[in-house]
């Protein structure tokens, strides 16, 4: 046992020398700071956010209770109120908003074809005496125009401010009453009501979509996490974590507070993102959403800037993002574009390096591999090739053994984005191979290290949610730290096996791919990807989670969550 913790101690001290924190790639990004992401909406991916928002914030004005002040409507030497008004329904046509960006960050969004009723009483004085009756407006056809300034909290959630909200035109309206009026009464109140619809109809709901988007809307973006764990990311999870932000809150500003025994947080059954790795160490590691400041919005739509950095909680990434390039001005047809600094996939490999998330092993049960990871082979083992072949030091030192390597990074892997057009995407890794034999009752011993610096291309493909790359390795560099049992003579002649070997390892390190940080609330489409200057670029359409973001506007997500655990689907 002593030699073996000996060896394990003088190999850990070995690994160590001369290799700083931050990769060589990255040392000059040291001092620079920076939003890492800017997103930009295009007027086509406005248009249609204001589509699924307007319908969802219109449907909840029909049940959010806010007081309507009595209105006098004014006609000849008459008087007519209108009170008690209530809203009893509300519909969208399918007309596309108009959206307009109007610089430093504000969004007018004109909204169409919205139908509404009201149900209130009128009362008063008209040519056939004094009267009272109740009172139903029907509109069609009515534009909506509301203009929203978005700004940045303190923790970098979205904070909504209603500029204006207006019924800017009239509309066609019918008006029903009480059949008992008389015929000159039923023409004076038709002519009132339909002379003041555009203000009877703005002051009812225009304070409730400024309540939902202030009040409602604006707690919910203040609920919602700005670092969300990779292994996490689920809608379900984000409505659960909004709802228990909520409770809280209400237990802390009501001082019931009290200390609860908490045990350890399970592993949600989704693993989500990273999903092959040891899930406790992807559960440690969080992707920024938070924007870093507020919004911009000019012709070519609305800029987001957000920080993008993949850490652990509380672990600061030791450098920082490049400057991001421009967006070409005349995107008329994609709903987004994302500008992505290398520095994102950068911050996941640190801190997946300093967590240890992309240690892996190759041993006699790893498909395709498997059967050749033994110190000897004959027809008895079921392979005429083996590890022992190309070892032949380690076979003849341990012979019959089965052979697992052990990979671990040693510095944070990096890679540099380029044009295709200058080599595309350059990826480096430094690493620890511990070679370990296996008796045949299943204990291991180390058998020897060496160390790996490889370096190749990365090839990029797009997902919904991740850009995933695959590595055509240009080059291994093995050296021994035990020749006794591995030699150097053989770690050069390896050749192509060793190759394949260390290239699946390095591939299943990156197969889960680069999280892309656009919120959970979008789900890209089609989206294509170009890569510059230390950036990526991709330009994609969107599908907007149109049910949760109709959770997000609910009065109580305490039933939204039982609906649906009652139905068994994921909200």
């Amino acid at each position: 046992m002593a030699p073996i913790l000996i060896q394990t101690i003088f190999f850990s001290l070995a690994s160590s020398q001369g290799y700083s924190e931050v990769n060589p790639l990255l040392q000059q990004d040291q001092a620079l700071s920076g939003p890492a992401v800017r997103l930009r909406f295009s007027p086509i991916g406005l248009s249609y956010i204001s589509k699924t928002i307007s319908d969802a914030i219109l449907k909840q004005i029909v049940s959010t209770s806010f007081p309507f002040k009595t209105k006098t409507v004014q006609i000849s030497r008459s008087s007519v109120k209108v009170s008690s008004l209530s809203l009893m329904s509300v519909s969208l046509s399918t007309l596309q908003p108009i959206v307009v960006p109007l610089p430093p960050n504000t969004l007018k969004a004109i909204v169409p074809g919205v139908s509404m009723t009201l149900l209130g009483s009128s009362s008063g004085r008209l040519s056939d005496g004094i009267f009272s009756t109740p009172l139903l407006l029907n509109a069609t056809d009515v534009q909506l125009a509301v203009q929203i300034t978005i700004n940045s909290d303190s923790i970098g959630n979205p904070i909504l401010k209603v500029k204006s909200c207006d019924i800017p035109n009239g509309f066609p309206m019918v008006v029903s009453y009480n059949r008992t009026l008389g015929i000159n009464s039923r023409k004076e109140l038709v002519s009132a009501s339909s002379h003041d619809a555009v203000s009877i109809f703005r002051d009812v709901v225009c304070p409730r979509v400024q309540y939902l988007i202030e009040n409602r809307i604006n707690e919910r973006f203040s609920l919602l996490p700005p670092k969300m764990s990779l292994a996490d990311n689920s809608n379900a999870d984000l409505i659960k974590l909004i709802n228990d932000a909520q409770k809280l809150r209400q237990r802390r500003i009501s001082g019931m507070i009290e200390e609860t025994k908490r045990g350890k947080r399970q592993t949600p059954k989704s693993a989500g993102l990273l999903k092959h790795f040891d899930l406790t160490r992807a559960d440690n590691l969080f992707l920024d959403y938070a924007m870093t400041q507020a919004p911009t919005a000019n012709q070519n739509g609305l800029d987001i800037y957000s920080s993008g950095e993949i850490s652990t909680i509380g672990g600061k990434t030791p450098f920082g993002s490049r400057a991001l390039p421009l967006f070409p001005t005349n995107n008329h047809t994609t709903m987004m574009q994302i500008a992505l600094s290398d520095f994102v996939p950068n911050s996941l490999m640190y801190h997946g390096h300093k967590t240890g998330l992309f240690n892996t092993r190759v041993d006699p049960s790893t498909p395709h591999f498997g059967p050749m990871m033994r110190s000897t082979c004959d027809l008895s083992t079921g392979s005429l090739f083996c590890i022992g072949d190309i070892f032949p030091t380690l076979r003849s030192a341990l012979p019959n053994r089965g052979i697992a390597f052990i990979f671990s990074t040693i510095q944070a892997p990096a890679l540099i984005v380029r044009p295709e057009s200058a080599g595309g995407i350059f990826f480096q890794l430094t690493g620890m191979m511990e070679v370990r034999a296996i008796e045949a009752n299943r204990q291991e011993m180390i058998a020897g290290k060496m160390t790996l610096d490889i370096s190749g291309s990365m090839k990029m493909r797009m997902t919904s949610k991740v850009v995933k790359g695959k590595i055509t390795l240009d080059q291994i560099l093995m050296k021994t730290l035990t020749p006794e049992i591995l030699s150097q003579e053989e770690l050069d002649d390896a050749g192509f096996l060793s190759h394949e070997i260390v290239q699946r390892m390095v591939n299943d390190i990156l197969r889960d791919g680069i999280p892309i940080p656009v919120h959970p609330l979008f789900k890209l489409s089609s989206p294509k990807l170009t890569l510059h200057d230390r950036s990526f670029e991709i330009s994609t359409d969107f599908v907007l989670n149109s049910k949760l973001i109709r959770q997000l506007t609910s009065q109580d997500l305490n039933e939204v969550i039982k609906r649906a655990v009652a139905n068994q689907r994921v909200v």
